[in-house]
């Protein structure tokens, strides 16, 4: 067991070359705020001719008045199914595209501005591919960042990339921020857990995280108005949750460790190859 004092050795010294915290994020700023809001959750559901679930097929969401540049795109997962949550303050038309090969599907429903409107306005295009819907109206948090780097420079166009809790290593939405550097998503506040947003830009970047913790959205009887004698509707209210970036790495921790663990990994078995290889016989040396 020669060669243990080598692992060893590669070992401390790859530990003192991982960063014991996270680096600098290159200059950028993430600003963050969360508000009550009642969004709208679409849950699709896709199968193919045969009946077999439609697996791994492009999803992608064009916001009203956008027909060219998508809002977020993602895809089913193994049963075929996805769950979309569009911003409900933007009004008009929705338009949902699934596809799979030369097969398509297309959905679209409106927004009316204080309005969700579930019953009417619904249309559904699809050539060969079987898709089934569902809406809901449920108490969520519409999330709302600012990206900037430290010169005071929005990140204009800056690429967002959002993680839920229960899931680290596949993207659950992307997008762009716009002019301003702003973006705004919903979360759906039942999904418990610790909400990884990134956002880059010219090899630039920092991530936000941010805890959702059980009954953070409320639904609080507000006052009918004087002259309905209706019951009172129900008016999401939500503790106020604000934060900064703080100078994180532009890797989550998941993906630290993954890389950590790759490269202990890859040089212990550098030193086993070059430890178990013999060294070559001595030569005799015969007297003459």
């Amino acid at each position: 067991m020669k060669h243990i004092p080598l692992i060893l050795m590669l070992v401390v010294l790859c530990g003192a070359a991982l960063p014991a915290t996270p680096a600098a994020a290159h200059g950028v700023i993430i600003e963050y705020k969360l508000a009550p809001i009642m969004a709208l959750k679409i849950d699709l559901d896709a199968t193919q001719t045969s009946g077999a679930a439609l697996s791994g097929a492009e999803v992608t969401v064009f916001a009203p008045g956008e027909s060219s540049i998508p809002w977020t795109t993602t895809e089913t997962d193994k049963a075929g199914h996805v769950a979309l949550m569009p911003d409900v303050q933007q009004t008009g038309i929705w338009i949902v595209q699934i596809a799979h090969d030369k097969q398509t599907a297309l959905l679209r429903f409106p927004i009316q501005e204080g309005d969700i409107d579930l019953t009417k306005g619904i249309e559904l295009e699809t050539d060969s591919l079987t898709v089934t819907y569902h809406l809901t109206q449920i108490p969520a948090a519409l999330v709302t960042i600012t990206a900037a780097f430290d010169s005071g420079e929005a990140m204009s166009e800056g690429q967002v990339t959002v993680y839920t809790p229960d899931n680290a290593k596949t993207p659950w939405l992307t997008g762009l921020c716009d002019a301003e550097g702003r973006y705004a998503f919903i979360v759906d506040t039942t999904n418990l857990g610790t909400w990884e947003i990134q956002v880059r830009q010219a090899g630039h970047g920092d991530w936000v995280r941010i805890p959702v913790e059980a009954d953070m959205v409320q639904l609080a009887d507000s006052p009918a108005d004087a002259d309905s004698a209706g019951e009172a509707e129900k008016t999401p209210i939500i503790t106020d949750v604000s934060g900064t970036s703080g100078g994180s790495s532009d890797f989550s921790p998941s993906q630290i460790v993954i890389m950590a663990v790759s490269v202990i990994w890859g040089l212990i078995g550098t030193a086993l190859y070059f430890s178990s290889r013999k060294k070559p016989a001595a030569r005799d040396h015969d007297e003459v």
